[in-house]
């Protein structure tokens, strides 16, 4: 079984031992990413926001030859719950809108099955999507141990994720991308 792990953020410059072969690669699906979730270390990441620019993300290969076993190392990884890792197999009818693109892109690139992780937005401790201002302002006010963690996330991200909220957080901030 061929399984493709799919990120945009962290993940992709820092898998900690995430069971994958090679190195990422740059024609994942298109997804509508955005800086919409604030973690607990007060950054601002990216997550899957419906009705956001679509962006093209990133994949790699796993080593793992199962699905469960594809799925929990990506739990591990990402520090949170299995129902927070999403996953979609060829022959599946697809539940959602990320499903169904995300089947259109395994079935060209010849994969049996995608995992990602599906994390909600989040700000202020509310289940909430912020606005690109509000973004901006969280991160212009943050201390300097946590504004540091912040801006690396960011410069971080692969260029490619060029998301609306990324436009003003660079125009703002000059937090570009470090590629």
């Amino acid at each position: 079984m061929r399984i493709a792990c799919i990120g945009w953020g962290s993940l992709t410059w820092d898998p900690g031992k995430l069971p994958i072969k090679e190195e990422w690669q740059k024609n994942g699906p298109l997804l509508p990413i955005e800086f919409a979730r604030e973690s607990l270390d007060q950054r601002i990441t990216l997550v899957i926001v419906e009705n956001s620019l679509t962006v093209t993300t990133l994949w790699v290969e796993m080593t793992c030859l199962n699905l469960d076993s594809a799925r929990e190392s990506l739990r591990i990884r990402e520090g949170t719950m299995l129902g927070n890792i999403h996953s979609v197999c060829r022959g599946e009818r697809p539940t959602t809108s990320t499903k169904v693109t995300v089947l259109g892109w395994l079935n060209q690139v010849e994969f049996d099955c995608a995992i990602w992780t599906g994390l909600n937005c989040k700000f202020k401790n509310r289940n909430i999507k912020p606005t690109a201002k509000e973004v901006v302002r969280h991160l212009k006010l943050l201390n300097n141990e946590a504004k540091l963690k912040a801006e690396e996330y960011v410069r971080k991200t692969p260029k490619q994720i060029g998301t609306k909220y990324r436009s003003l957080i660079e125009s703002e901030l000059g937090w570009t991308p470090l590629e």
